[in-house]
């Protein structure tokens, strides 16, 4: 009962952990799907505001040495299974939102503060950011396609959130159009980006940070630390 309560509750907050679900033993057609124009549920994106430096990286600056923060979480998926997406208000997700006041931000309030705190804080981005996709046909068999309006992104920057890792098993749930959808809504909401052929770069006070994301699906160490020796 406690790990079915835990579950529920992780889904309500959207930090959703990974559950890949069993692909299509035959090849399906695609299907084309659009999240419903419903402008209550999706506010226009907030102004995107820049990243200051922290107190704590400003007084050692003027002692003449540099410490900065950083902080990793785990998995963040932000939206609902694309199987409920035509009715968002019935959805786990929906009813939150509808009771947080359609605010997709809800779910960072109580660890802003903690985020805004540090220099750099990474998650690992589940999930697609998209308007319209298309679903594979090897996704079709799929139980768990996770989907969010492209303006969920805007949510992430202002809530201390600067950078995303994008190598897991969820960010290619609608193909390559959809992961392309959402590095482009991520970095157009000032969201760095990292994955494993192209680093995301952050710099604070002058320092530059570079992060790169790899997958590690049964193993594949060997493979990525080869890889990194070239």
């Amino acid at each position: 009962m406690r790990n079915k309560c835990l579950w529920l509750v992780s889904l309500m907050l959207c930090l959703i952990f990974c559950m890949p679900g069993g692909l299509a033993t035959e090849p399906e057609p695609d299907i084309v799907t659009e999240w419903p124009q419903d402008t209550s549920a999706t506010p226009a994106p907030a102004s995107t505001p820049v990243p200051a430096a922290t107190a704590k990286t400003a007084d050692n600056k003027q002692s003449g040495t540099m410490s900065i923060t950083l902080t990793f979480t785990g998995d963040l998926t932000i939206g609902t299974n694309y199987k409920a997406y035509r009715n968002m208000n019935a959805s786990i997700f929906g009813k939150e939102l509808k009771r947080q006041g359609n605010n997709p931000a809800f779910f960072l309030r109580n660890i802003k503060e903690i985020l805004l705190s540090d220099d750099l804080t990474v998650v690992n981005f589940e999930g697609t950011l998209a308007d319209t996709v298309v679903i594979p046909g090897s996704k079709r068999g799929n139980e768990f396609l996770f989907l969010a309006p492209t303006s969920y992104a805007e949510t992430l920057l202002p809530n201390g959130i600067e950078m995303a890792t994008l190598e897991n098993n969820h960010v290619m749930d609608f193909g390559e159009d959809g992961y392309q959808s959402t590095i482009r809504s991520l970095q157009n909401a000032g969201v760095v980006c990292a994955n494993s052929t192209g680093a995301g770069i952050y710099e604070i006070s002058g320092i530059k940070i570079g992060v790169l994301a790899y997958q590690t699906f049964n193993g594949g160490y060997d493979r990525i630390y080869a890889y990194l020796e070239q």
